[in-house]
């Protein structure tokens, strides 16, 4: 993620954080993605005390 938003253009020398509605897409999907791992791991190992 961070490379395709901060380091590819950096290197190209376009402007940083395109927030074109492609980058923006792509950023939501990873944000859930990860919410959602978040949440199943955290459902998979919480123990009772």
């Amino acid at each position: 993620m961070l490379g395709g938003l901060v380091l590819v253009p950096a290197a190209l020398g376009m402007p940083l954080l395109p927030m074109d509605q492609t980058a923006l897409m792509s950023l939501m999907g990873h944000a859930i993605y990860g919410l959602v791992t978040t949440l199943a791991l955290h459902g998979l190992t919480r123990r009772e005390a």
